[in-house]
């Protein structure tokens, strides 16, 4: 028998077919009897799950998943297209869209209630062959020392207001993490100031037939006042280390803080700004090994933007491809400024080469502007 501790009262269940920790969690939240529900798993214990931990929270309610580095693994799909009905692109559907722990949006709130629920998920590790958590809308969630490995993706925050995910592990096959958007135009909801901090996620390489290279490893899409702390992203081959698309007027300020680029292979960049504009982006201490691809790619179409380039030491293999693609007749400016860096690659013939596409429109060195010829 294994056990689940919720909101103080002991479960427990077979752990077989029909009888799994999902089963006995989702009678419980689905009571709603209360608006906080604390679950805690026993240590160290492996649980298999054959359905999604899920619930339709409400509004002013809060689930906490203390996993005391107990590990669950689902069993939604096979690996083996021959075992299954399914043609290779429907189970490649059902992976990206099916997560081991899912919450979402509630149909029966408003916008503003969508935001007010919290998830709170610590120490606990999931394996499986789908996704692994999906959170839409909720405020103040926190991912803490959570390991994710062999899954397609990893965490897929829609609309989670200052979301904080921290020292969290992940092994993908397709997006690690996304700070992302639910709606479009004026009424889009945000993922605004979030943090990603002391993360390390690693691309697992393509094999067999259900599997394609690794997308982005982390995407921030259209939200304000992001920061990315002490973050690393390693293994294969993927489109960009971390992707920043935007297509809303109140972004204005992202911070990129001692970030670490090693992938075999960046298809587009280790860092890809893929917006209309940015406001503000800092990037402080960035490591890019240099091996294959672009450092920074940015792909401007309106406004303004500054970039700031802090703290740099070795910028040897480096390159940034600026390019704008204007929306109507509106400008693009951009300004790029490097500060605080070493007179080793303060030189500006040698910036010059970094840059091998087109130009920026002005160009700073240790806060004296110069032009690039």
């Amino acid at each position: 028998m294994k056990k689940v501790t919720i909101n103080g009262v002991i479960h427990e269940f077979t752990g077989e077919l029909g009888d799994c920790l999902a089963t006995i969690i989702n009678e419980e939240l689905n009571k709603k009897e209360t608006n906080i529900y604390a679950i805690t798993l026993e240590g160290g214990v492996i649980y298999n799950i054959y359905t999604p931990i899920t619930s339709l929270m409400d509004a002013q309610s809060e689930v906490i998943i203390i996993g005391n580095h107990a590990t669950i693994i689902d069993n939604f799909l096979p690996y083996n297209v021959p075992s299954s009905s399914l043609t290779i692109d429907e189970i490649y559907d059902y992976q990206n869209n099916s997560y081991a722990i899912d919450f979402p949006l509630n149909p029966d709130l408003g916008l503003t209630e969508q935001a007010d629920k919290r998830v709170v998920i610590k120490n606990l590790n999931i394996k499986g062959n789908c996704s692994a958590i999906r959170i839409q809308g909720s405020y103040a969630t926190i991912i803490e020392d959570v390991t994710i490995y062999d899954m397609k993706n990893g965490i897929d925050i829609e609309f989670g207001l200052q979301t904080i995910i921290n020292k969290c592990r992940i092994h993908y096959r397709s997006t690690a993490i996304k700070l992302g958007i639910i709606g479009n135009d004026y009424n889009r909801t945000q993922s605004n100031v979030s943090e990603v901090t002391n993360t390390r996620i690693y691309a697992l390489a393509a094999t067999g037939n259900l599997q394609k290279d690794c997308e982005n490893g982390l995407v921030i899409e259209s939200s304000n006042l992001v920061k990315v702390e002490g973050f690393i992203t390693e293994g294969s081959t993927v489109e960009s280390g971390i992707k920043v698309l935007n297509e809303a007027s109140t972004v204005q300020n992202i911070e990129f803080k001692r970030c670490h680029f090693e992938n075999s292979l960046y298809n587009v960049a280790a860092l890809h700004f893929d917006a209309m504009w940015l406001g503000d982006v800092v990037i402080d201490q960035m490591y890019y090994s240099g091996v294959n691809g672009l450092a920074i790619k940015s792909d401007l179409r309106q406004g303004y933007t500054s970039v700031t380039l802090r703290n740099m030491g070795w910028i040897g293999k480096w390159k940034i491809d600026q390019k704008t693609k204007p929306n109507s007749n509106m400008a693009v400016t951009t300004w790029w400024r490097v500060d605080s860096i070493n007179n080793q690659v303060a030189d500006l013939q040698k910036w010059n080469k970094i840059f091998y596409s087109a130009k920026p429109y002005y160009f700073y060195i240790n806060s004296s502007r110069k032009y690039i010829l």
